[in-house]
């Protein structure tokens, strides 16, 4: 009878392990997919692979709360779509939108260029301003944000203490130059951490920043020359305006605040 006792107690110790992982803390680790639309593409509702990573990322990260933060009050399609994944946590950008936020969304269209269709590099900028949104509105102290186009396999969890002893915010080199990063995987320790970022990013959209000029004096090395680019010289040779994006200031600021 003792040894079945016993038996049974390590079966629940070890399912419990399994089923639930090594977060600490009250609350379960975040994990937050931002997908947000304009009102041109909202017709064509939410990517079958974004749904994939969704599921995925429930699948194999028992032990945290997967969510999805979208514009859902712009765009009933998407709203539905994401309704029929079961445990996933809906958050509305709508809802929760800062005035910083939209004030960065207001300013941003005159450094990002558009590309008349899904306005890749201006949400692509703006979801690290909802995130910090998100932070505030639910209270969170930390959080992990995976790009849709990212699939989960290994336990997040298992690697918080390096994130939380080492990184206060990390991200991927993608080049080996290290003039862009991607926050294809990014790591959040603290609302902090994440408003002085984005305390940089609303200066590199201020008018006459010196921020910015400073940025697009760096960027001269990796990313020049178009004709007719952005800031050209005296020979009409300027930086290529994609290259002015969200991956390229990531790594900036990582040349800037290498700590």
């Amino acid at each position: 009878m003792l040894v079945r006792f016993r038996c049974t107690f390590l079966f629940i110790v070890l399912f419990y392990v399994i089923v639930h992982g090594n977060y600490e803390g009250n609350s379960k680790l975040p994990i937050i997919f931002v997908y947000t639309v304009v009102p041109a593409v909202c017709k064509y509702g939410l990517p079958e692979y974004i749904k994939i990573s969704l599921e995925q990322a429930i699948f194999t990260q028992p032990d945290s709360d997967v969510i999805m933060a979208s514009n859902y009050a712009d765009c009933d399609v998407i709203a539905k779509t994401v309704s029929e994944v079961p445990g996933l946590i809906q958050i509305d950008t709508t809802k929760i939108a800062s005035n910083y936020t939209t004030q960065f969304a207001n300013l941003s269209t005159a450094v990002f260029s558009s590309d008349y269709a899904g306005e890749l590099w201006i949400t692509s900028a703006l979801r690290f301003f909802i995130l910090e949104d998100i932070m505030i509105s639910n209270n969170y102290k930390e959080l992990l944000h995976v790009e849709a186009d990212n699939t989960l396999y290994g336990r997040i969890s298992s690697i918080l203490p390096v994130l939380r002893a080492d990184y206060p915010l990390a991200v991927t080199p993608l080049t080996a130059n290290k003039f862009m990063m991607t926050a294809s995987v990014f790591w959040v320790s603290s609302v902090e951490a994440l408003h002085h970022f984005n305390g940089y990013m609303m200066d590199m959209v201020q008018n006459n920043s010196v921020v910015y000029k400073e940025y697009l004096g760096w960027m001269r090395r990796y990313a020049c020359c178009k004709k007719g680019g952005v800031d050209p010289d005296q020979n009409g040779n300027g930086i290529k305006p994609y290259a002015i994006n969200e991956m390229s200031m990531l790594a900036n600021y990582n040349r800037i605040y290498p700590d």
